[in-house]
């Protein structure tokens, strides 16, 4: 998920730069600053999963971001086996929420 939001901020930059305007379509740039809104919270949040402490409020993070993955039908094949594992005993203890 990392990968792709950080993937829809260089679209939207290369979109914002390089795409030609055309008469009846909104503006390049502007389409570029709307995937940008968006991927640059995306993406930082995910990229950030990396780097959080094994914390209880981590397990509750990393929760969130995976119910963020299951709002796109094509992540839903990753994010259900994933949130299965996630509830398990074993992957709070890990986090210490047991």
């Amino acid at each position: 998920m990392a990968v792709m939001y950080v993937g829809l901020v260089v679209v939207g930059l290369l979109m914002a730069v390089l795409a030609p305007a055309k008469a009846d379509d909104p503006p390049p740039w502007f389409i570029g600053l709307i995937l940008g809104c968006f991927g640059i919270p995306f993406g930082g949040a995910y990229v950030a999963a990396f780097f959080v402490p094994r914390r209880p409020w981590a397990w509750v993070y990393h929760l969130v971001l995976i119910c963020v993955g299951m709002t796109s039908a094509c992540c839903l094949p990753a994010c259900i086996p994933l949130l299965i594992f996630w509830i398990k005993p074993e992957t709070k203890a890990f986090f210490g929420r047991a």
